[in-house]
């Protein structure tokens, strides 16, 4: 896969008020090291002024994800394990739950991709079980 590509997001939240989906495609960049993948991009915050930076480690079942700006956090997904974190906004921090229930992993020379379902906890209470499919393929030169 090249350094250049496209990360897709799509995720779906499900919780007993209703339910939330996203879609979100934009340019990143592509490494891998030491046999983890890295996937690298911004998105706009919220208040759609702020840039927040992510990062998404990939080793073997084990994800993280990262973000830092108008958002601040560390999630981490291991199959069967509750992995504790904070997140942090502009309206304070919370500690976040994650017990996921699947990771999977698809790759081949021009793209990744990954399906993560898990269920979030905020403060140790159930809120939302969630998916999250991302495809992250090379971005075509431009002629």
């Amino acid at each position: 896969m090249t350094k250049d590509v496209l990360v897709t997001i799509t995720g779906l939240m499900t919780s007993p008020q209703d339910d939330d989906s996203i879609e979100v495609t934009t340019a990143g960049s592509y490494y891998f090291k030491n046999g983890k993948h890295y996937i690298l991009f911004e998105e706009i915050g919220d208040d759609m002024a702020s840039i927040v930076k992510n990062m998404i480690t990939i080793n073997g079942n084990h994800v993280d994800v990262t973000k830092k700006g108008a958002i601040d956090t560390q999630m981490s997904f291991e199959k069967g394990c509750k992995l504790n974190s904070f997140y942090g906004s502009a309206f304070g921090q919370l500690e976040l739950g994650i017990i996921t229930d699947e990771i999977e992993i698809c790759q081949d020379e021009s793209r990744l991709e990954m399906n993560l379902k898990y269920q979030l906890e905020i403060n140790n209470a159930h809120v939302s079980d969630n998916k999250l499919h991302m495809l992250v393929q090379s971005r075509m030169p431009q002629a």
